[in-house]
């Protein structure tokens, strides 16, 4: 493993896409099977993760970002570990939160969760959607002042096999709210 002082936050470029991919990959592989919901690795494999025409689609957007940003979590090697992305747009977002398995706990998603939230400022409520069984990530963001609202979405955890992975809403209110 490595220790978080080597590790890096940089905003993502074309060039991170095949790293943002496969740290997804592995954080829903390690994260999603879950016999309760149905869901197998299986299932989350039918998933367009990273297809040549992914790969170009993300590459495109990082380098087109306008209301929305990506971080990367990078070591001293360059190989990416975590990214996190936001979107400044109405409501204010957290789209994407992932760091790989074998880097989790040393402080990264921290990092990256504190960039995402800097940028996008105190003064608005902040929203995102995190797998309803994730308890790991529910106690995370909940550590940031996220709270469940009891919302439940379906249709963005809808798998290619029509399998869904259920999703709560979560919100962060205003500094100036407390």
């Amino acid at each position: 493993m490595t220790e978080s002082n080597s590790i890096t936050i940089t905003p993502a470029t074309p060039a991170d896409a095949r790293g943002l991919v496969a740290v997804q990959k592995a954080g829903w592989l390690a994260t999603y099977p879950n016999q309760a919901a149905g869901i197998t690795a299986q299932d989350l494999l039918l998933k367009d993760f990273d297809s040549p025409q992914r790969i170009r689609a993300i590459e495109h957007r990082h380098a087109h970002q306008t209301t929305k940003r990506t971080w990367v979590a990078k070591l001293s090697t360059g190989q990416v570990v975590g990214f996190a992305g936001a979107s400044s747009d109405e409501p204010k977002e957290i789209l994407a939160m992932y760091v790989d398995p074998d880097f989790q706990g040393q402080g990264i998603g921290h990092q990256l969760m504190q960039t995402a939230l800097d940028w996008l400022g105190p003064s608005s409520e902040i929203e995102l959607h995190v797998v309803a069984y994730n308890d790991k990530a529910i106690k995370f963001y909940q550590g940031f002042g996220f709270i469940a609202t009891g919302a439940t979405e379906s249709l963005a955890g809808a798998l290619p096999n029509g399998k869904i992975l259920p999703e709560i809403k979560m919100v962060k209110t205003p500094a100036h709210a407390h």
